[in-house]
């Protein structure tokens, strides 16, 4: 990872990326494709924002709300910094294409020197914005006081309880995360407050490690901690508690959040170290299949976990083993409830002794085999319980990891008209198991989407287009055409388990 260790890099370098690990080279790549790739996206959302019909009833710019999932959702959108020029205001308030007002919260503004708004950043809720398409709000800007509209989310930051339409959590106020996660409709209790809170970290530092405190910290677990915690956001629309705990030589954070419109409690966890965790023992200089040593975030639910449905490329499946990899989640699944846990990128989890479950957060492996340490000293992660009964099939796990994952997109506009009605899909995909795996634009004509099964059992997919087309056709891999031509604006395609197909639109 780096030359060998023991030799200049060579001359005439393509990239001069020769004091750097192969994985750090990787990132630099993924973060110059992430950047084209954004710029192409709000250059094409701001292309159809600035045509489409301006809401009545308000003064401000419209705010274009695009869902890329492909069915319809209720969730958060938030506009970013939106900068008032010559319209003297002091306060905001966000109204849908109806003119009617939404629950909102501003996230930051500032002021001029008269006083007048300079600069807002609103988050709000953006209801029921169709699959593959967008609704419109607008900003109105008024010198009167302005109140967000009441909604479910309720906080009591004596008792550290939050409770929504859905759920009612309660957090320890010495540690700051989930002591009780209840879901509502079946009064069931899914987090056992009996054994920590969750989630709680843990591990072993590198004792062998060269930059040890004097009187170093010998282990790490925030179930036996004070943390500080501090309120950051308590309601309309999201309550969020942030809690630090803090030893010599690492830091670990958690802002566990729940907002008004899902049933998901979000948890985002983050580590910063100077030590790095302890290395498993490899025999005879292999690397071992299981881990055992790092930094972990541990998770514990109320019941005993007889199985977990877990995912990978184009796929879920339900496992017994007690060590696993998740794609996207792992759903800790008992007699007749389960707790999903949803996650952004390939994790790495096992079961303890105990029942819980443990997320694998750090690990440090080079120092074993080079003597050099080459560890990640910060690590940021996402997560999102969801508590669910015997129901939930595997087309629902997909769905709600997607979401949790494809956060809706916004464009603000200040076109005053335009061609495009105010709230659009442009492609619509039912039944619920098969999924909009892919849409994109031919390089020669046309369009290409690429349709996914997601629950194991066959199913006569239907595909409403919300734009002109004469016929589709099935293609391979490589977009050569395999099958008829069939339907137009309406087509409908059989799916068998866990299939994927692709169609060229003409």
């Amino acid at each position: 990872s780096r030359w060998q260790g023991d030799r200049m890099a060579p001359l005439g370098l393509i990239e001069d990326h020769h004091d750097q690990t192969w994985g750090s080279i990787g990132y630099h790549h993924l973060d110059e494709a992430l950047k084209d790739g954004k710029a192409t996206l709000e250059a094409s959302l701001s292309d159809i924002a600035n045509r489409v019909v301006a809401s009545r009833g308000a003064n401000g710019p419209s705010v274009v709300v695009f869902n890329p999932c492909s069915w319809e959702r209720t969730s958060l959108a938030r506009t970013g910094k939106v900068y008032l020029k010559d319209r003297p205001a002091k306060n905001v308030s966000v109204v849908n294409s109806t003119g009617a007002s939404v629950p909102f919260q501003v996230e930051r503004s500032e002021n001029d020197l008269a006083g007048n708004l300079a600069m807002v950043d609103v988050t709000f809720l953006a209801e029921n914005v169709p699959g593959v398409g967008y609704d419109s709000y607008r900003l109105k800007f008024t010198a009167e006081p302005v109140n967000s509209p009441e909604t479910a989310l309720t906080v009591d930051e004596a008792k550290f309880e939050v409770e929504n339409a859905f759920v009612r959590i309660r957090l320890d106020p010495t540690h700051g995360t989930l002591t009780s996660f209840v879901e509502k409709e079946s009064g069931k209790e899914f987090i056992s407050s009996e054994k920590f809170s969750t989630p709680a970290f843990h591990g072993q530092p590198n004792m062998k490690y060269p930059f040890l405190d004097k009187d170093p910290d010998t282990s790490y677990d925030s179930a036996t901690a004070k943390a500080s915690t501090l309120w950051l956001e308590k309601g309309p629309l999201r309550a969020t508690l942030k809690a630090v705990h803090t030893w010599k030589q690492l830091t670990y954070e958690t802002r566990v959040t729940l907002c008004v419109h899902s049933p998901n409690v979000e948890i985002l966890s983050r580590v910063l170290t100077r030590v790095p965790p302890a290395v498993d023992d490899f025999p005879e200089g292999r690397a071992q299949r299981d881990i055992n040593n790092g930094y972990w975030l541990a998770f514990a639910p109320s019941f005993t976990t007889t199985a977990v449905h877990r995912d990978f490329p184009l796929g879920v499946e339900k496992t017994e083993h007690a060590r696993l990899h998740g794609l996207t989640f792992a759903d800790l699944v008992g007699e007749d409830q389960g707790l999903l846990v949803i996650h952004s990128g390939c994790q790495y989890f096992r079961k303890e002794s105990d029942g819980t479950w443990s997320n694998l957060v750090m690990r440090e492996w080079e120092s074993h085999f080079s003597d050099e340490y080459g560890f990640p000293n910060y690590a940021e992660f996402n997560h999102a319980l969801l508590a669910h009964g015997p129901e939930m099939d595997d087309a629902q796990r997909t769905r709600a990891a997607m979401e949790f994952d494809s956060k809706f997109l916004t464009a603000v506009s200040t076109a005053s008209s335009g061609n495009l009605p105010a709230k659009k899909s442009f492609v619509r995909v039912t039944p619920e198991n098969v999924l909009l795996s892919a849409f994109r634009k031919r390089p020669d004509s046309g369009y290409e989407i690429r349709l996914l099964e997601t629950a194991g059992k066959s199913a006569d997919a239907k595909v409403e287009l919300g734009f002109a087309a004469s016929h589709a056709v099935e293609t391979d891999l490589h977009g050569r055409a395999t099958g008829k031509p069939m339907g137009g604006r309406e087509i409908s395609v059989p799916m068998k388990p866990w299939q994927f197909r692709t169609l060229q639109i003409v």
